[in-house]
């Protein structure tokens, strides 16, 4: 038999699923073979009640006809994704009944089960359980949810549910359980101020069935709850502009309602300023607060008046040309010392490759290119990169990680600073526990694959292949992988664990904002989203603040980079430049246009923003792209005005 994904068993023949699906007699002879062509890679797939079913990742479920040969969609079940990245459909875990209800979770426990009526299309009810089921079973009245404990020795536990499908076909059901969950929406975004979270409250009730016209509402409550969730969209960076019909709807529907003028001229500016800088957006902006300022008048309630200010935006640009030609892929080391700056870069891919491991040194106020020093000769194992530099008595110390010990590779290199010549080259054994300090009290301990943390001679706990970063405050780590999907935080000044953190989604990493911050950013990716979350130690409250889609193409995909400078979270997305303020909890300006528009797929896969550093010292941020055309900087003293 040839190869595919899955094999099932359907009206007796064997059928073979992957890139085409290919129909068995029972002596396994192919009978017949057709494309399966899938915009995403095959999920899951299995055979229900005598028909074959499978998905995609990206949450299509199909049905395959073996008889007629054809394939159709079930049900496009990513277009149910909360947008704002919280969860996700990927590859599903699914069942369905006799009367053509699905459910259908997320097998990396990303999603609320939901459950569909296959036969008319429609969404019937989203669980929102504690906890997420790894497998799920439904019959004519009954929803079996299955949590399987992965340490040994442990139990699984089955949970049972009945379905009263009066209740899920009923309009009167859908409008209280939407109204009870609008409350709780705005309950939580009064405690927590996390729009993201409203949003993924209002659209596991299916608020869009509301918006569609497929169930009916006829509610007064229709109009606060339009309202409350076009507001908490015109809150976003990515989802801004979907407000603009629901505020439109709602002013159909309630034309002297004041909050829906204000939310229009906000959702307009936004656009105005991280879109297009076009003079009838502005125009829009003002026009719906001066309306909304008037009926507020009309009202009694002139001294609540929200203040705003829909300026004009200057056309002088906060980006500057860097004369460094560097790539972003291929800077192994940066150092700011005095004058000067020395970047390692290793750009050796492949044998015939003559971008040799080196070193350059700029001047830091023009970054004018001072000297190129050439550490080693490319080498077709791609291992020789820079480790490390370090200044110390006018010398500058670099070493190189190589992969063979034995091969005695020079990996260790001395060079005079006043004349930059070599005075040593030699090979280091480098030992299997190694010590680093991260700051004066604070030493990480390799041990092959395994490390662990030194706080002022205390031990801590061991991780593998662990993630560890800190400021003067506070340490954080996180094993890799973390089945309980936890990081650390350290109190550096007690030298004690301040608290276990739970982490939203497994592939998550963490930046600290400066000495005198409680705040973690922490970014979670998946796809298609990049969400970023602000954590504050002190207080212990997170926030989602910003989401992102995440540019795919057929080679790589493209996330947000993110540094940060003082209290603020710097974001490169796409062409642009975010400037995020976690002590005002808001951006503080959005630099457009960083590097020239894209006139290519390859363009946009190699002449994009790769990386993000910080010149504290001087005040600039430095913008580095892939190819190492079109780098910049940003003077950061504005962020002061």
């Amino acid at each position: 038999m040839e190869n595919s994904y899955d094999y099932h068993l359907a009206d007796n023949n064997i059928i073979g699923i992957g890139n085409q699906i290919v129909i068995y007699d029972k002596d396994a002879n192919p009978i017949h073979r057709g494309d399966n062509k899938l915009e995403c890679q095959l999920g899951m797939s299995g055979t229900v009640k005598g028909r074959l079913f499978f998905s995609d990742i990206c949450g299509k479920i199909y049905e395959y006809d073996i008889k007629t040969y054809e394939r159709k969609t079930v049900f496009d079940l990513g277009a149910l994704d909360i947008r704002s990245g919280l969860h996700k459909f990927s590859a599903l875990n699914f069942d369905i009944n006799e009367d053509g209800l699905l459910i259908a979770v997320h097998s990396n426990k990303e999603s609320y089960p939901k459950l569909i009526d296959i036969k008319s299309g429609r969404l019937l009810k989203t669980l929102t359980v504690k906890n997420i089921p790894d497998f799920i079973m439904i019959d004519d009245y009954m929803l079996y949810f299955i949590y399987r404990d992965w340490v040994v020795g442990k139990k699984s536990k089955i949970e049972v549910y009945s379905i009263d499908k009066s209740a899920l076909y009923s309009d009167t059901y859908y409008a209280d359980h939407l109204k009870k969950e609008h409350e709780r929406a705005l309950q939580l975004y009064r405690e927590t101020k996390d729009f993201y979270r409203a949003i993924e409250v209002m659209e596991n009730a299916d608020i869009l069935s509301m918006i569609k016209g497929e169930s009916q509402f006829d509610s007064p409550a229709k109009i606060a709850i339009l309202n409350d969730y076009a507001y908490f969209l015109s809150l976003t960076y990515d989802r801004y502009k979907e407000a603009i019909p629901l505020l439109e709807q709602t002013i159909n529907l309630s034309k002297d309602r004041a909050s829906v003028y204000i939310n229009m001229a906000d959702v307009y500016y936004k656009l105005y300023k991280y879109e297009k800088p076009e003079k009838e957006s502005l125009q829009k902006a003002n026009d719906y607060y001066e309306t909304y300022k008037r009926l507020m008048s009309e009202k009694g309630q002139a001294g609540n008046i929200l203040k705003r200010s829909f300026t004009e935006l200057e056309e002088k640009s906060l980006v500057k040309e860097l004369d460094i030609d560097i790539n972003g892929t291929n800077l192994n080391n940066l150092l700011f010392w005095k004058d000067k700056i020395f970047a390692g870069e290793y750009d050796c891919y492949g044998s015939d490759s003559t971008g040799n491991p080196k070193v350059h040194v700029y001047n830091r106020d023009n970054y004018a290119l001072i000297k190129e020093l050439i550490i080693s000769e490319c080498d077709t194992e791609q291992q020789d990169t820079i480790g490390s530099l370090a200044v110390e008595d006018n010398k500058l110390f670099i070493t190189t990680g190589y992969r063979y010990e034995d091969d005695k590779r020079p990996n260790f290199f001395v060079y005079d600073l006043k004349t930059f010549e070599n005075i040593e080259k030699s090979h280091k054994k480098t030992e299997r526990t190694e010590k680093y300090f991260l700051n004066s009290n604070i030493s990480r301990v390799k041990e092959g694959y395994s490390e662990y943390f030194e706080l002022s001679g205390k031990t801590f706990e061991r991780i593998k292949g662990g993630y560890i970063t800190n400021n003067k405050k506070y340490l954080i780590t996180r094993s890799v992988p973390d089945k309980e999907k936890k990081f650390h935080v350290y109190n550096l000044r007690t030298l004690e664990m301040d608290e276990d953190i739970d982490l939203f989604k497994e592939r998550a990493s963490f930046l600290l904002f400066d000495d005198s911050s409680d705040k973690i950013a922490i970014r979670y990716f998946t796809s298609p989203k990049t969400l970023i979350e602000i954590y504050d130690i002190k207080n212990k409250q997170r926030r989602n603040i910003l989401s992102f889609d995440n540019d795919s193409g057929r080679l790589i995909t493209i996330i947000p980079i993110l540094t940060t400078y003082k209290h603020y979270l710097i974001v490169a997305y796409r062409r642009d430049i975010i400037f995020y303020d976690t002590k005002k909890m808001e951006i503080a300006e959005v630099v457009k246009n960083v590097i020239p528009e894209y006139k290519s797929e390859d363009e946009r896969k190699h002449n994009r923003i790769d990386n993000l550093i910080i010149d504290k010292d001087k005040q600039r941020l430095l913008i580095l792209t892939l190819s190492g055309q079109h780098n910049s900087f940003i003077d950061l003293d504005f962020l002061a005005k």
